[in-house]
C-alpha cells in the first residue's frame, strides 16, 4: 500500500539537455579576490620579475614572470600537477586577471621549469619568498626544521632507495623543510636524495634559512626532532649559530642507568595519565660536554604500581637536550609545540602537493617544490591580511571549498568587467569583509 501510495504520487525526474553555450564562465570565481591580493598587494609578477635569474627570449609569448605567476594562481588554487593546468588553460577570468589572452598550455609550463637548471637559478625563487615573508613573520622566529619521505613512482633524477616508512623499497626524495612556528610560513626548502640523512648538511641548511629571512629578523629558537640529533649539530648551534634550541634524543639505557643513579621528579599531572619531569647533567657516549637533559615518564593513572617488581616498566620515557635554563616542565611544553610542525607539511602535501613530481630532472623538481613553498606563503599571507577571524586557520583545501572554487559568469558592459557570482552564495559578508580589507590595504587600488 505504502508503496503504491508512493508510485502514485512520486513526481518523475526532470528531462534535461545540454548544449555548450555559457560564455565568459569560471569555475574559480574566488580567484578574482585571491589574484587582487596577490597582483595588487604583493606584487608578484613584479617580485618575479626583480628577482628571477631564469629569462626567456623577448619574443616568447610567455615570460618567466607570467609562468611564474601562473603556477602559483594554480597551485592555491588546488591544482597540485602540472598536467591539471590543462583544465583551466582557457579560463577567461584567470587570464584576465594575468592579463594574458589565455594561460600558458601546460607543456610549456614543464619545458620552462626545466629552465631552472643551476643552483643561482633556484636560489633566486628563495628570494622572491624572502619578500613575501615580509608579511608573515615577526622580528623573532621559531625554526622548526623537519624532513619527509616522497616516493617516487617514475625514474625520476637522484630518486634513491631509503628510509621510506610507507612504501618499502622504493626511490623516494628526502628534503629539508624549515617552518617558522609562530606564523606557520615555509622559511626555505631543499630537496635531497632518498638516502640522505635527516641531519645531512644540517649547518649549511640553517646558514641557508639565516639568508632567507628579511632584514632584521632573527632566529630566537631551533626545534629538531631526533632524527637530528647529534654532535655535529649540537656543536655548531652553540659555538657558531649561538642560538638556543630543544632537540628530541633517542631513549637509551645509558640514560636510564644515569636515572638509576637519582632523579627529583616533579609530578605535573595525575588525572587520566601521571606525568613526571626531572632534569639532570649528563654526557652521552658521543657528546664532548655533558648538557642540560630534560626527561618525562608518563604512565596510565589506573595502572596497578603496588607489587609491581620492575616499576621502571610501567613508564614510558622520552628526553630533550637543550642548553635552555628553562624549568624543565617548560622545557617539555615548548617541544611539544613543534608537533605543529607535521601539520604543515601536512598541509604542504595535501594542500598544495609537495609529494608530486612533476618531471624526471632533479633541479626541475626542486625549482617545483620551492614554486610551491611560494604559493603556501602567499595563501598565509592572505589568509593573515585578509581573511575574518574564524577563517584565519583554515586549511587551503577548505578555503577552495568555500571561497576560491565558485561558479561564477563575467559580464561586460560599459567597457567594464564584472564578475556575477552566486545570488545563494552564503558567505557573502565574509567575502565582503575580504574585500573591504583589501581595499584598505591598497587605497588606490580599482
Amino acid at each position: 500500500m505504502l508503496q503504491e501510495q508512493f508510485t502514485t504520487s512520486h513526481r518523475k525526474y526532470a528531462s534535461v539537455s545540454e548544449e555548450f553555450s555559457l560564455k565568459h564562465a569560471t569555475a574559480y570565481g574566488g580567484g578574482n579576490l585571491l589574484l587582487d591580493y596577490y597582483l595588487g598587494r604583493l606584487k608578484l609578477p613584479e617580485l618575479f620579475l626583480e628577482h628571477l635569474a631564469v629569462h626567456k627570449a623577448a619574443w616568447a609569448s610567455y615570460q618567466m614572470p607570467d609562468i611564474a605567476t601562473s603556477l602559483i594562481a594554480g597551485f592555491t588554487l588546488g591544482l597540485h600537477r602540472i598536467h591539471h593546468f590543462e583544465g583551466i588553460e582557457d579560463d577567461e577570468l584567470l587570464a584576465l586577471k594575468l592579463n594574458l589572452p589565455k594561460l600558458p598550455d601546460y607543456t610549456v609550463l614543464y619545458k620552462d621549469l626545466e629552465k631552472f637548471n643551476t643552483p643561482e637559478k633556484l636560489a633566486s625563487l628563495g628570494k622572491v619568498n624572502q619578500q613575501i615573508l615580509k608579511y608573515l613573520v615577526e622580528r623573532g622566529v621559531i625554526l622548526d626544521i623537519d624532513s619527509t619521505v616522497k616516493t617516487a613512482f617514475g625514474g625520476q633524477q637522484m630518486a634513491e632507495v631509503g628510509y621510506n616508512p610507507k612504501h618499502h623499497g622504493r626511490a623516494s626524495y628526502h628534503p629539508l623543510l624549515a617552518f617558522d612556528g609562530i606564523s606557520r610560513s615555509l622559511i626555505h626548502a631543499r630537496l635531497r636524495g632518498g638516502k640522505a640523512h635527516t641531519a645531512e648538511g644540517f649547518s649549511d641548511f640553517y646558514e641557508e634559512c639565516v639568508c632567507q629571512l628579511p632584514s632584521g629578523v632573527h632566529i630566537r629558537f631551533v626545534r629538531l626532532d631526533r632524527g637530528f640529533r647529534g654532535e655535529k649539530v649540537y656543536l655548531f648551534l652553540e659555538d657558531e649559530a649561538k642560538v638556543d634550541y630543544v632537540s628530541k634524543l633517542c631513549w637509551t639505557s645509558g640514560l636510564m642507568e644515569r636515572l638509576r643513579r637519582g632523579a627529583l621528579w616533579k609530578r605535573i599531572s595525575c588525572d587520566e595519565e601521571i606525568i613526571e619531569v626531572c632534569q639532570l647533567r649528563a654526557q652521552l657516549a658521543d657528546w664532548s660536554k655533558d648538557r642540560h637533559v630534560v626527561i618525562i615518564r608518563r604512565r596510565p593513572a589506573d595502572e596497578p604500581v603496588q607489587g609491581t617488581l620492575f616499576r621502571e616498566l610501567l613508564w614510558k620515557y622520552e628526553a630533550i637536550v637543550t642548553n635552555l635554563d628553562w624549568d624543565p616542565e617548560d622545557v617539555w611544553h615548548f617541544y611539544n609545540q613543534r608537533g605543529a610542525a607535521e601539520n604543515y607539511i601536512k598541509e604542504m602535501k595535501d594542500g598544495f602537493g609537495i609529494d608530486h613530481f612533476p618531471t624526471g630532472n632533479f633541479l626541475a623538481n626542486w625549482a617545483d617544490l620551492l614554486l610551491k613553498m611560494v604559493a603556501y606563503n602567499c595563501f598565509l599571507a592572505f589568509q593573515k591580511e585578509l581573511a575574518a577571524p574564524g577563517y584565519k586557520r583554515f586549511t587551503v583545501g577548505r578555503m577552495r571549498r568555500l571561497f576560491f572554487q565558485v561558479p561564477a559568469v563575467l559580464v561586460r558592459h560599459s567597457r567594464r568587467w564584472t564578475l556575477r557570482l552566486l545570488q545563494s552564495f552564503r558567505r557573502q559578508e565574509a567575502w565582503l569583509q575580504m574585500r573591504a580589507s583589501l581595499a584598505a590595504l591598497n587605497p588606490g587600488a580599482t
